[in-house]
């Protein structure tokens, strides 16, 4: 069998400027076409690896394509894998993670998608996974929800909310503390914190003096007669319980006083609500009458007026005629009404005298002595 030699050769970057080739295969001359050597390497045919390089300049015009790990039976894909090299000083190579498919248990069909990165020890260890069904699960592997998050997160930015909100264990403020009965959270100066429920309860009194409600039936009226008093009260409560958090101003959340002249009884009580107030509030009124002498009908009107203007909404409360004569009456109202910060009430009485006495008509109220005719409280519920 002859030698051949070759005495030089000439490096070929593009494989389409070979000729063909020839090589040895036993006893055999083998010719091989630049063709058949492309086809050799891509298929990865029983030969090397073939790397691939990728980039801006050199993309790759297709899918790349990983087989399952066992064509014959339910299984998922080989991975994309990510190679790196360890900390010093024995630079270490480690598979930095994987992605790849398994097979899903929830869906005939379906594919898990697994993300898989090396811990600090190199073992790669499920971070992420998105099931057959869109569900991602973070931290764990059998997600339940379209977001499924396992242990502890942070969120840094706004987190906006569309619907109801369920929550199946303690929530901690900024200091640690975990809610508790009774307390709500709310922004303070050192962040969010549980702090005492946000209620508060006045009851402001009608003045004795002049003038006064009970005077409010003008001489020479005829009986049936209506009168509407604006009744003056005491701007300062005769009681006042809140459940505020410390170094809260009251006037903030509940009811001012204020007493302008107008109306029959001289004055007009409007109670304004502070500018951190707004949510449901009980308000009562409770009415005593001392010796009454002649029969009268006597109402209570509650008007409110919303903050920024606008029509007010006349409600109301109290509606009783008493034809029983000379006595002491006590009555009683109460109205559940949901309010915005700023808006105002004012509390109206009217008097419609049926008495049978010719003109002047007598008062049915002589008397103020000991009285207390008149008291407004506010509850906050909600």
């Amino acid at each position: 069998m002859a030698n051949i030699k070759f005495s030089q050769f000439t490096a070929e970057a593009d494989i389409n400027n070979f000729d063909d080739i020839v090589g040895y295969a036993g006893a055999v001359n083998t010719r091989i076409t630049p063709a058949n050597l492309a086809s050799s390497l891509i298929t990865l045919s029983g030969g090397p690896y073939l790397p691939l390089t990728a980039g801006p300049t050199v993309p790759l015009t297709g899918d790349l394509n990983l087989r399952a790990t066992n064509p014959a039976a339910t299984s998922g894909s080989y991975a994309v894998v990510f190679n790196g090299v360890g900390d010093g000083p024995t630079f270490n190579a480690v598979v930095g993670g994987k992605i790849f498919t398994v097979d899903s248990t929830i869906a005939p069909n379906g594919q898990d998608l697994v993300f898989e990165v090396a811990d600090d020890n190199g073992v790669l260890k499920e971070n992420m996974r998105i099931n057959a069904f869109g569900q991602v699960g973070i931290g764990t592997n059998n997600p339940q929800f379209n977001l499924d998050v396992a242990g502890d997160s942070q969120f840094g930015g706004v987190v906006t909310f569309s619907d109801t909100i369920v929550i199946n264990n303690d929530i901690s403020d900024t200091t640690g503390t975990t809610g508790q009965i009774g307390k709500i959270l709310a922004a303070q100066s050192s962040g969010v914190e549980w702090v005492n429920g946000y209620q508060l309860v006045q009851v402001f009194q009608w003045n004795n003096g002049n003038p006064v409600a009970y005077t409010n039936f003008p001489p020479g009226q005829p009986p049936g007669t209506n009168t509407v008093s604006f009744l003056p009260f005491n701007p300062t409560p005769s009681l006042e319980t809140n459940n505020l958090p410390s170094g809260t101003t009251i006037s903030n959340y509940g009811w001012t006083c204020n007493n302008t002249p107008g109306g029959d009884a001289g004055q007009i009580a409007a109670f304004t609500l502070g500018g951190n107030g707004g949510g449901t509030w009980l308000i009562r009124t409770g009415q005593h009458w001392f010796d009454q002498n002649t029969f009268v009908d006597v109402n209570c009107d509650i008007v409110i007026s919303p903050v920024g203007g606008g029509p007010s909404t006349t409600i109301r409360i109290v509606n009783d005629r008493h034809n029983d004569g000379d006595g002491d009456k006590l009555m009683y109202g109460e109205l559940f009404y949901t309010f915005d910060a700023g808006d105002v009430v004012q509390v109206q009485i009217g008097f419609s005298n049926y008495g049978t006495t010719p003109p002047p008509i007598s008062n049915p109220f002589p008397s103020d002595q000991g009285n207390r005719p008149l008291e407004v409280s506010f509850e906050k519920i909600a």
